[in-house]
């Protein structure tokens, strides 16, 4: 009990509290900035093509990500059409481009799963609904989940176009990446806890994820008003 006590008094919430909220913002503003500025906008630019020419995009991760990958599908298929203040949606003829998280339906993933493994599902579905010029978004923190690679493969084989983003350099989704591909790197070492080691800087690429949607679904409003097909 004494032992307990001591280590207890050794803590001090308030500095520890202060400290860390200081380096997680500190952290997050470094993680943004360490992705060059040309390849964000590339990115962006492969998603506003994509919505100009009424293609498809694709998204995949795994854990956290598959949930701000919802978010991030949803802001893009909904803010193109949204009035500012969300009063009313004008339901014109619009680009045909449509967001798609490829584990919307767990039914639909787990069946894949169960025929093709869970590293072959992702590509599965992918390769019953893709099509060429449709563009995939790929999310691997450490560069080297087998689902989200065989999903990349899957794409390429139909001539899709691919982008990513992850936390690690030495990672295939990033090594390997082709030409014409957009990968983005998230280049930190981290300190935060939770997120050193084998996890260095995961929450803040899943920051950065939210970050991305947010950019191109203003990047796509801008292309639906400007670009209003009738």
């Amino acid at each position: 009990m004494a032992e307990h006590n001591d280590r207890k008094a050794a803590v001090d919430p308030a500095n520890d509290i202060q400290r860390l909220v200081e380096l997680y913002r500190d952290e997050a503003d470094r993680a943004f900035r360490s992705i060059p500025h040309s390849d964000l906008v590339e990115l962006a630019w492969m998603c506003a093509k994509a919505y100009g020419d009424g293609r498809r995009l694709y998204a995949c991760g795994n854990g956290g990500s598959v949930g701000i990958l919802d978010n991030l599908c949803a802001d893009l298929n909904a803010m193109p059409r949204a009035s500012d203040d969300k009063s009313a949606v004008n339901l014109g003829s619009w680009s045909a481009f449509r967001a798609i998280n490829l584990y919307t339906s767990a039914s639909e993933f787990t069946a894949a799963a169960n025929d093709r493994g869970f590293d072959g599902a992702y590509a599965e579905i992918l390769s019953a609904i893709g099509a060429a010029d449709d563009l995939l978004l790929a999310v691997s923190g450490s560069g080297n989940s087998k689902n989200i690679l065989a999903a990349v493969a899957a794409a390429r084989s139909m001539g899709m176009r691919v982008c990513g983003i992850t936390r690690n350099a030495a990672g295939k989704l990033y090594a390997e990446r082709q030409h014409g591909e957009m990968v983005l790197l998230v280049d930190l070492r981290s300190e935060f806890p939770g997120q050193t080691g084998g996890n260095n800087a995961n929450m803040h690429m899943e920051d950065i994820v939210c970050k991305i949607g947010h950019m191109v679904s203003g990047i796509l409003r801008t292309c639906a008003q400007g670009g209003h097909r009738e």
